[in-house]
């Protein structure tokens, strides 16, 4: 799937909503609408009943990977990021292969068991330097709201079934929850590109394309509190030397995200709480607002908490920073030009950490002593490593109206992830019993050898046979560290 049938709007954050609806058997689903929420992505149904069912992702040669196991309260393997994708600007996508097949698979090994997605960002194209501006403004709101007895039917069902003690719990006012926590998510997205070529330059270097972009992403979710301000950054190079013999791909983009987490218990607890209530009580010792209680000072454990108070008194947000490319030389033999030596080297950095924060008369976070409210931070970081040489040949035999395509290669990923282990601590500073970590400091590294060939024979270009092999070694350490 190219750009010019992408998947088109302000809130296409992620390069896997670009595909959605495109492909025949490839489904994207989306986990919710929070802003820059993961979509699930299966490729021809699942491959595994316990195993991974996500696809490799694979951007300009570099596989995306992380074996490591995120920290608690993070749905990904970079801490306070709902989607590791989302990190990447989907307006730098110039197009998306989908693979799942056994030559897939020889070539990228087990991880490619459910299926490859192929990312290619832009080029940099030749002659002048073309500059390419764009903004987009929109919005996102609930499809539909949860039905629920309004005011009036629930006041009629109590003072119809229950007794004098129900009857007096009855509040005097009308209150519609689901619309005191949804609101109507605000998305700019905004990108400026710079793509032209250097030609005619004298000496070795033939040309240099190039390619430089940069966007900035602002969406509000339509649960209040939810938001996320995106920064990205690219640059491409792709010079030829040598009489174009020598073509080398430089690419590195980096990404910031800063991203404040909304209370997804307000949900719920809107649908269920009572529309009699008001949402605020000035003799309220719970930061004003009203909340169930067993006295006048204890939040009733079995009542459902104040939806608005879920979402104002929890404050959770992260900074979030990505960066990734590779450089991949391709050199094409003088005295055997069907002949190409390949070789790619590629990282994926990041670092994710975050603080959560609810203040200590909040009854979301109450405890039966005298020390309530929670905060905590957690942080970690990911770092991969890729190298891949290969060697290619493509060549056509006329005389016996055949087609030659092997290739062979050896490929190294090392995968080191750092989860940093904090305590959680009251309002007071004392810390929260049973959250204490045993570790400070834990570090898993997975490293992947593998080598690979495969041989394709054509004959009159309707006769293919394909041979293919492939064999890994997988090493994996894991370290726990006290301090």
């Amino acid at each position: 799937v190219t750009a010019k049938d992408f998947q088109q709007g302000a809130a296409i954050t992620s390069p896997d909503e670009l595909i959605s609806g495109k492909l025949a058997g490839v489904s994207v689903t989306s986990n919710g609408g929070q802003p820059g929420a993961a979509a699930t992505v299966r490729i021809r149904g699942l491959s595994s009943l316990n195993g991974n069912n996500d696809p490799l992702y694979v951007i300009d040669g570099v596989p995306l990977q992380s074996l490591f196991t995120p920290p608690p309260n993070s749905t990904s393997t970079i801490p306070g990021v709902s989607d590791p994708l989302s990190l990447i600007n989907p307006n730098d996508i110039e197009s998306i292969t989908v693979l799942k097949d056994a030559s897939a698979a020889a070539i990228y090994g087990s991880r490619a068991s459910s299926g490859v997605i192929l990312i290619t960002t832009k080029k940099g194209r030749g002659g002048a330097p073309k500059f390419n501006f764009n903004t987009q403004l929109g919005g996102s709101v609930i499809a539909r709201e949860e039905s629920v007895l309004s005011t009036t039917q629930l006041t009629d069902y109590v003072k119809t079934n229950g007794s004098p003690s129900y009857v007096a719990l009855l509040g005097g006012t009308s209150t519609n929850w689901q619309n005191q926590i949804y609101q109507t998510g605000v998305i700019s997205n905004t990108n400026l590109s710079m793509t032209g070529a250097l030609n005619n330059m004298k000496g070795v270097l033939n040309s240099l394309p190039y390619s430089v972009s940069v966007g900035y992403l602002d969406q509000a979710g339509i649960l209040k509190t939810d938001n996320l301000q995106r920064t990205t950054a690219t640059i491409r190079l792709n010079p030829s030397l040598f009489d174009n013999h020598l073509k080398i791909d430089i690419n590195a983009n980096g990404s910031h995200a800063n991203t404040r987490f909304a209370n997804q218990a307000a949900i719920g607890a809107a649908a269920a709480f009572d529309p009699t209530q008001s949402v605020y009580d000035k003799g309220s010792v719970f930061g004003g607002y009203f909340e169930w209680t067993l006295n006048d000072t204890t939040p009733n454990p079995n009542a459902t908490r104040n939806p608005v108070a879920l979402l104002n008194q929890y404050n959770s947000t992260s900074i979030a920073n990505r960066l990734f490319g590779n450089v991949q030389l391709d050199y094409s033999l003088h005295f055997l030009p069907d002949l190409h030596v390949n070789l790619n080297l590629g990282l994926d950095e990041s670092k994710g950490q975050g603080n959560v924060n609810v203040p200590g008369d909040a009854a979301q976070q109450w405890s039966t002593t005298t020390n309530h409210g929670e905060n905590y931070k957690y942080q970690g970081t990911n770092d991969n490593t890729v190298l891949e040489f290969k060697l290619s040949y493509v060549k056509d035999i006329p005389g016996i109206n055949s087609n030659i395509n092997a290739i062979a290669g050896y490929g190294y990923y090392n995968n080191l992830g750092t989860t940093y282990n904090y305590a959680h601590f009251d309002s007071k500073g004392d810390t929260i019993p049973g959250t204490a970590p045993l570790y400070s400091t834990t570090i898993n590294e997975n490293t992947l050898l593998s080598y690979f060939g495969r041989l394709i024979y054509t004959y009159d270009n309707k006769y293919i046979l394909t041979a293919s092999l492939r064999s890994e070694e997988h090493t994996s350490e894991l370290q726990s560290l006290r301090h």
